[in-house]
C-alpha cells in the first residue's frame, strides 16, 4: 500500500467517481511496432479474443502486446503529471510537469514508454503520461504522489491493469 497519500484529500464520493473515470478510459502505450491499448480490469470483461483495434493498435491481452514486459519487467505503471489533484491546469503548466516527470524517471534508471489516458466519451482531452517498466508499486506510488496524482494505473504480468490510489 502507498504511504504517501495524495488521495486522502478525496472524499469517498470523489474516489468512486475518479475510479469510474479511470475504469472507463483507455490507456494507449506507444510501444515499438505499434500501440498497446489497456483498460482497467479488462480481464473481468467478456473475452472477445485478441483483436486489432485499428492498424498498429493491439489490446493488452494479445500475445503481441508482450513487448510491454521485456525480460525482467513483470510490472508497469502508467503515471501522468498533468492536472494535479484532478484540477485542470494550463497546457504550459502540464507540459512543464510532464517534462519534469520524464527527467525524474530517467534519473531513476527505469525504462519507459510514452502513454496517454484517453476519455472515450470525449469529455476531456487525452492526457499524456509515461508507462514505467519494471518499477515497484512503492516507487510508482511515490512518483505519482510527488506529481499530485491521486491515482495511477498499475499493471502486473498475468494480472491485468487496476486503479491504484496513492
Amino acid at each position: 500500500m502507498c504511504s504517501i497519500n495524495a488521495s486522502r484529500r478525496l472524499t469517498a464520493y470523489t474516489r468512486i467517481g475518479l475510479k469510474k473515470l479511470y475504469e472507463t478510459a483507455v490507456y494507449r502505450i506507444d510501444a515499438p511496432g505499434g500501440s498497446i491499448l489497456v483498460q482497467i480490469d479488462a480481464a473481468k470483461r467478456p473475452y472477445a479474443g485478441p483483436r486489432r483495434i485499428r492498424p498498429g493498435h493491439w489490446t493488452a491481452d494479445d500475445p503481441r502486446a508482450s513487448k510491454l514486459f521485456p525480460i525482467g519487467a513483470d510490472s508497469a505503471a502508467i503515471v501522468t503529471a498533468d492536472n494535479p489533484y484532478s484540477r485542470h491546469r494550463a497546457a504550459t503548466f502540464n507540459a512543464a510537469a510532464h517534462h519534469r516527470l520524464i527527467l525524474r524517471v530517467r534519473k531513476s534508471g527505469h525504462r519507459f514508454l510514452h502513454a496517454a489516458g484517453i476519455d472515450v466519451s470525449g469529455r476531456w482531452p487525452p492526457e499524456p503520461g509515461l508507462c514505467i517498466l519494471g518499477c515497484s508499486l512503492r516507487h510508482a506510488c511515490d512518483l505519482a504522489a510527488a506529481f499530485g496524482q491521486a491515482a495511477f494505473v498499475w499493471i502486473e504480468r498475468g494480472c491485468g491493469a487496476r486503479v491504484q490510489f496513492t
